[in-house]
């Protein structure tokens, strides 16, 4: 429902190439194990890709935009930081990086991590991209595990195409 071209009244019309136009998620509730450790960089190499974990999606228009977001919870067995991320493995471009829990000893926590980020991938072309998780201190971690040790996780993924004419 819209204004017509008069502003005098509403009348039906047809939307057209706005808001989201497709949506694409992956899951994966398999513990995923990683033994990374080191502190965060730009270009995620202190980081591991969590497999299992990715989704494809192909833009319609160079000039849409990809919502992203991934959620996923990490056993974290030593002291330290869990840190996420989001990798466009199509063209190695990377989400900002997200830390979420803070350990000062031994004994363990349980973190959730949650990452949003707006690409622009400027293709056509079917676009991939995959979570990946680190952490500062030495030991496995494992993503999809709670704090008794059960796999009582889902991991998460999901990417948004964003039309142009919203953004």
């Amino acid at each position: 429902l819209a204004m017509n071209a008069g502003g005098t009244a509403p009348e039906w019309v047809t939307a057209s190439g706005v808001g989201i136009l497709q949506a694409k998620f992956g899951t994966t509730a398999s513990e995923i194990s990683t033994t990374n450790n080191g502190n965060p960089s730009s270009n995620f190499s202190n980081m591991s890709a969590l497999t299992g974990l990715t989704v494809t999606i192909t833009p319609a228009s160079t000039s849409n935009k990809i919502l992203l977001f991934t959620n996923f919870t990490a056993y974290h067995a030593g002291s330290g930081n869990g840190f996420a991320g989001i990798k466009n493995n199509t063209d190695t471009r990377y989400s900002g990086i997200v830390g979420d829990f803070y350990h000062p000893s031994g004994s363990g926590v349980i973190g959730n991590l949650t990452v949003w980020w707006l690409d622009t991938p400027t293709t056509t072309n079917a676009t991939t991209y995959q979570s990946y998780y680190g952490k500062t201190m030495s030991g496995t971690d494992v993503i999809n595990r709670d704090y008794y040790s059960n796999n009582n996780g889902k991991a998460i993924i999901g990417a948004f195409e964003i039309s142009s004419g919203i953004l």
